[in-house]
């Protein structure tokens, strides 16, 4: 299964695309999801 890819646009159009790692960091990435 791939990794989650989070793409989050800024107000003044720049985007920001991050790479999720669940095999290395789960609470972290479970964390972060929750709040998207």
């Amino acid at each position: 299964m791939a990794n989650p890819i989070v793409t989050i646009t800024m107000e003044n159009g720049d985007v920001i695309k991050a790479e999720l790692y669940p095999e290395i960091a789960p609470n972290t990435v479970n964390n972060f999801i929750s709040l998207i």
